[in-house]
Protein backbone atom coordinates (compact mmCIF):
# COMPACT_ATOMS: atom_id res chain seq x y z
CA UNK A 1 0.00 0.00 0.00
CA UNK A 2 2.47 2.86 1.00
CA UNK A 3 5.79 0.41 -0.29
CA UNK A 4 7.43 1.26 2.76
CA UNK A 5 10.45 -1.38 3.46
CA UNK A 6 11.64 -2.17 7.02
CA UNK A 7 14.55 0.22 6.80
CA UNK A 8 12.57 3.27 6.24
CA UNK A 9 9.74 2.63 8.97
CA UNK A 10 12.81 2.35 11.34
CA UNK A 11 14.39 5.49 10.37
CA UNK A 12 10.73 7.23 10.47
CA UNK A 13 10.05 5.85 13.89
CA UNK A 14 13.34 7.35 14.89
CA UNK A 15 12.52 10.43 13.54
CA UNK A 16 8.87 10.89 15.59
CA UNK A 17 10.74 10.07 18.72
CA UNK A 18 13.38 12.37 17.92
CA UNK A 19 10.50 15.27 16.74
CA UNK A 20 8.07 14.35 19.33
CA UNK A 21 9.85 12.67 22.33
CA UNK A 22 9.07 9.89 24.45
CA UNK A 23 6.95 11.63 26.81
CA UNK A 24 4.47 12.93 23.97
CA UNK A 25 4.45 9.80 21.70
CA UNK A 26 1.97 7.62 23.41
CA UNK A 27 -0.45 10.67 23.41
CA UNK A 28 0.36 11.49 20.16
CA UNK A 29 -0.59 7.98 18.46
CA UNK A 30 -3.87 7.79 20.77
CA UNK A 31 -4.97 11.20 19.03
CA UNK A 32 -3.70 9.54 15.60
CA UNK A 33 -5.66 6.60 16.30
CA UNK A 34 -8.83 8.11 17.03
CA UNK A 35 -8.27 10.17 13.40
CA UNK A 36 -7.79 7.16 12.08
CA UNK A 37 -11.44 6.25 13.39
CA UNK A 38 -13.16 9.31 12.50
CA UNK A 39 -11.53 8.81 8.77
CA UNK A 40 -12.97 5.25 9.05
CA UNK A 41 -16.26 5.76 10.09
CA UNK A 42 -17.02 9.15 7.45
CA UNK A 43 -15.76 6.73 4.62
CA UNK A 44 -18.09 3.67 5.78
CA UNK A 45 -20.96 6.42 6.39
CA UNK A 46 -20.20 7.90 2.60
CA UNK A 47 -19.87 4.30 1.00
CA UNK A 48 -23.53 3.58 2.95
CA UNK A 49 -24.73 6.65 1.48
CA UNK A 50 -23.92 5.50 -2.26
CA UNK A 51 -25.13 2.15 -1.60
CA UNK A 52 -28.34 3.29 -0.33
CA UNK A 53 -28.86 5.78 -3.53
CA UNK A 54 -27.88 2.64 -5.66
CA UNK A 55 -31.02 0.97 -4.10
CA UNK A 56 -33.10 3.61 -4.38
CA UNK A 57 -32.43 3.69 -8.23
CA UNK A 58 -32.65 0.10 -8.56
CA UNK A 59 -35.99 -0.71 -6.71
CA UNK A 60 -37.33 2.31 -8.83
CA UNK A 61 -36.18 0.46 -11.62
CA UNK A 62 -38.05 -2.70 -10.42
CA UNK A 63 -40.96 -0.87 -10.03
CA UNK A 64 -41.38 0.46 -13.71
CA UNK A 65 -40.71 -2.93 -14.67
CA UNK A 66 -43.37 -4.97 -12.41
CA UNK A 67 -45.93 -2.17 -13.48
CA UNK A 68 -45.29 -3.23 -16.92
CA UNK A 69 -45.23 -6.54 -16.49
CA UNK A 70 -48.87 -5.83 -14.33
CA UNK A 71 -50.12 -4.12 -17.54
CA UNK A 72 -49.01 -7.13 -19.76
CA UNK A 73 -50.51 -9.70 -17.48
CA UNK A 74 -54.06 -7.29 -17.88
CA UNK A 75 -53.94 -6.99 -21.26
CA UNK A 76 -53.43 -10.85 -21.95
CA UNK A 77 -56.28 -11.60 -19.48
CA UNK A 78 -58.38 -9.06 -21.48
CA UNK A 79 -57.55 -10.78 -25.01
CA UNK A 80 -58.16 -13.95 -23.57
CA UNK A 81 -61.92 -12.65 -22.09
CA UNK A 82 -62.61 -11.10 -25.91
CA UNK A 83 -61.50 -14.41 -27.17
CA UNK A 84 -63.84 -16.45 -24.65
CA UNK A 85 -66.60 -14.60 -25.70
CA UNK A 86 -65.80 -14.90 -29.12
CA UNK A 87 -65.45 -18.67 -28.77
CA UNK A 88 -69.01 -18.53 -26.96
CA UNK A 89 -70.40 -17.19 -30.01
CA UNK A 90 -68.75 -19.78 -32.06
CA UNK A 91 -69.87 -23.04 -29.95
CA UNK A 92 -73.56 -21.18 -29.94
CA UNK A 93 -74.06 -21.26 -33.87
CA UNK A 94 -74.34 -24.51 -34.89
CA UNK A 95 -71.91 -26.04 -37.09
CA UNK A 96 -70.92 -29.34 -39.40
CA UNK A 97 -68.42 -32.00 -38.06
CA UNK A 98 -65.09 -31.18 -38.82
CA UNK A 99 -63.91 -34.03 -41.50
CA UNK A 100 -59.91 -33.50 -40.04
CA UNK A 101 -61.03 -34.61 -36.94
CA UNK A 102 -62.84 -38.38 -36.51
CA UNK A 103 -65.85 -39.00 -34.37
CA UNK A 104 -64.49 -42.49 -32.78
CA UNK A 105 -60.88 -43.31 -32.03
CA UNK A 106 -61.08 -46.53 -30.70
CA UNK A 107 -58.48 -46.39 -28.47
CA UNK A 108 -55.67 -44.82 -30.69
CA UNK A 109 -54.28 -42.66 -28.30
CA UNK A 110 -52.50 -40.82 -31.21
CA UNK A 111 -55.71 -40.15 -32.80
CA UNK A 112 -57.09 -38.85 -29.51
CA UNK A 113 -54.37 -36.68 -29.38
CA UNK A 114 -54.22 -35.28 -32.93
CA UNK A 115 -58.21 -34.47 -32.48
CA UNK A 116 -57.90 -32.84 -29.26
CA UNK A 117 -54.90 -30.76 -31.24
CA UNK A 118 -56.86 -30.00 -34.03
CA UNK A 119 -59.88 -28.67 -31.93
CA UNK A 120 -57.65 -26.55 -29.82
CA UNK A 121 -56.22 -25.32 -32.58
CA UNK A 122 -59.47 -23.78 -33.90
CA UNK A 123 -60.32 -22.61 -30.65
CA UNK A 124 -57.28 -20.95 -29.83
CA UNK A 125 -56.94 -17.14 -30.91
CA UNK A 126 -54.12 -16.27 -33.24
CA UNK A 127 -50.64 -16.06 -32.50
CA UNK A 128 -51.17 -18.42 -29.25
CA UNK A 129 -49.48 -21.47 -29.19
CA UNK A 130 -51.21 -24.73 -26.87
CA UNK A 131 -49.39 -26.23 -24.29
CA UNK A 132 -48.11 -29.96 -23.99
CA UNK A 133 -50.49 -32.21 -22.66
CA UNK A 134 -49.41 -33.39 -19.76
CA UNK A 135 -48.74 -37.12 -19.12
CA UNK A 136 -49.92 -38.42 -15.22
CA UNK A 137 -47.12 -39.18 -12.89
CA UNK A 138 -47.02 -42.96 -11.72
CA UNK A 139 -46.79 -43.26 -7.71
CA UNK A 140 -43.75 -44.38 -6.32
CA UNK A 141 -45.88 -46.33 -3.16
CA UNK A 142 -45.18 -49.96 -4.75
Amino acid sequence: MLNIGIGELIVLVALVLIVVGPERLPQMMRSMGRMYGKVRRQSDELRRAFMAEADLIDASERRVALKERQRQIKEAKQQKQQAAGEKEDVSTQETEPDPEVSTTCDGDTEAAEQALAAIAARALPEGVVPREPSTPKESDSE
